[in-house]
Parts: C-alpha cells; structure tokens; sequence
C-alpha cells in the first residue's frame, strides 16, 4: 500500500489545475503519521483570498476526507501575507 503521505500529493495534483485557473496553489507541508494530521500551504492567489477557507475545507479537504476518511488537514497558511488574492476580502 502506498504511504499516506503519497496518496494526499496524489489528491492535490487532481486539485491543483482547479486552483492554478485562478493563480492559486496548495502544498503538503508535513504529514504526521501517528497523528494523522496533514498540514497543508495555500499559495499564490489563494493566501488572503476570500474564500480561502471554503476552498480548504469544502474543497480540498473534503477530497482528501472522502479518500482518506481518518486523515485530519490543518491550514497552515499566512493569510495576512497574501498581496494578490483572488478575491479580495
């Protein structure tokens, strides 16, 4: 079996073209084993934009949920650092 933190780069590179459309991408940070949580990174157009979180949540860790139903992700990301979102807040 592949190692989980495979499967979940595997889930986002079936994400990703969906957010580069809007500048956008999402990157695995670190991936806890015993904990099972996966750190995730939103990048370029997504860091600040506004709907940022529904895309985390709904989105992409929703997709990781529905493959990986026990697997816990964790936005890690600077939102206050964006300077070119999508949609500005």
């Amino acid at each position: 079996m592949m190692p989980v933190a495979e499967q979940i780069e595997q889930i986002l590179e079936q994400i990703r073209p969906t957010l580069a459309r809007h500048g956008g991408d999402v990157e695995l940070v670190h991936f806890d084993a015993y904990e099972r949580v996966a750190s995730l990174r939103m990048k370029g157009a997504c860091v600040g934009c506004a709907l940022s979180q529904m895309t985390m949540k709904a989105g992409i860790e929703g997709a990781i949920r529905e493959q990986l139903p026990d697997v816990t992700v964790l936005d890690v990301s600077d939102h206050e650092a964006g300077e070119r979102p999508y949609y500005e807040r």
